[in-house]
């Protein structure tokens, strides 16, 4: 059984007593400079190459792309199958240094890897970092590192966004934020964070044989984190709603609550959380009784809404709440100060950056997602 290692770390308040007094620059986003022609199902991740071009992961068709935004193309990259230069069931992009990446295939339990936009070789099940357990990390540095959240219960590996409860209603649970050497497989515990809850639904078919699907609330949330450039990680918190900053020296700057008011659940919130989800996903809409455990007061934010801009600030999409015409980001320094917010679309959806350039998606009618390059709002 391999010991994981837990990190001590020095930590520090912040010292910028005015990071919530502040009122922080309020900006739109700029109108796009570019855009990809391709409508996309699912854009989950979005990975620049130092030419200017970007490898755009769409987990919704399982399906990689090589993206030129001079010419507004997007070339489909490896296949769906089970041999070389090939995946089931892609999930996520980790970017390497020197233009390599890696794929990380859930539906295979392996990773592909990377260089420019050609898949040279396969990362096999019984490497070092995959034996150590890590199945689902979310980023990996320039020292051989990759980070993930994971609970004690291998099924609470998801993305590092959900745990698993298999009776009664979901409740949160706490996990650990690893770091994992690719070359050994050495684990290393830094810091606890909650996970989103979430259960497990049985269901048994007329012919004895049994399913099981996860059911999550789309408006359960688990605290997220995101790595910069310089190795310095951000954790979006929930209770009180902050960022806290891991600096790679070891480094821990606790932010102070950033401004944020509870909002209760009523029914109107209910059905505006399913209505977005289901025009996300170009699906019908569920009624709110037929999902279970809704939270009591509104999050601060949702899965997947935290990401780390080329400048080192945090960017966290706020929760948006019923009958409001528009979705906000919180921009968040590294020194702990609330430096902007940016206001856009419901249906438009940051999706990365790359030096002085915003990637994002625009969701249409019909659920599709258009992706375009902006300038960088400034703050």
């Amino acid at each position: 059984m391999r010991i994981i290692q837990s990190l001590a770390v020095p930590i520090l308040t912040s010292l910028f007593s005015d990071a919530v007094a502040q009122s922080p620059k309020r900006d739109t986003l700029p109108a796009p400079t570019a855009t990809i022609g391709k409508a996309f199902t699912r854009v989950g991740s979005v990975r620049s190459l130092s030419d200017g071009r970007a490898l755009v992961l769409d987990v919704g068709d399982r399906s990689l792309f090589l993206v030129d935004w001079m010419k507004g193309t997007a070339v489909q990259v490896g296949r769906e199958g089970k041999g070389p230069a090939e995946y089931t069931n892609p999930t996520a992009l980790i970017a390497l240094p020197n233009d390599s990446t890696l794929i990380i295939d859930a539906g295979l339990g392996r990773w592909l890897l990377m260089h420019e936009a050609r898949i040279v070789g396969t990362v096999t099940a019984d490497a070092p970092a995959l034996r150590a357990g890590a199945r689902a990390p979310f980023a990996g540095d320039d020292a051989g590192m990759l980070y993930e959240i994971r609970g004690a219960n291998p099924a609470q590996t998801f993305g590092g966004n959900a745990t698993v409860s298999t009776g009664g209603p979901a409740k949160a649970d706490s996990a650990w934020l690893l770091r994992v050497t690719r070359k050994s497989g050495r684990v290393d515990s830094i810091v606890r964070v909650q996970l989103r809850p979430s259960r497990v639904a049985m269901s048994m078919g007329s012919d004895g044989t049994s399913s099981f699907r996860v059911e999550i609330n789309p408006l359960a949330v688990g605290e997220q984190a995101a790595l910069a450039h310089d190795g310095t990680i951000a954790i979006a918190r929930l209770n009180p709603y902050r960022v806290d900053w891991l600096r790679r020296g070891g480094t821990r700057l606790l932010g102070k609550p950033l401004p944020f008011e509870r909002v209760t659940v009523s029914d109107r919130e209910k059905l505006a959380a399913l209505t977005r989800l289901a025009e996300s996903q170009g699906r019908a809409r569920k009624e709110p009784t037929a999902v279970p455990d809704w939270p009591g007061t509104m999050p601060p934010f949702l899965a997947g809404s935290v990401l780390i801009a080329s400048d080192g600030t945090a960017w966290i999409r706020r929760t948006p709440l019923a009958g409001n015409s528009e979705s906000t980001y919180d921009i968040i320094s590294s020194r702990d100060q609330l430096v902007g917010r940016v206001r856009m679309k419901p249906q438009e959806v940051v999706v990365g950056f790359n030096g002085p350039h915003l990637f994002s998606v625009i969701i249409d009618d019909d659920g599709l997602q258009h992706l375009r390059r902006h300038p960088m709002p400034r703050h």
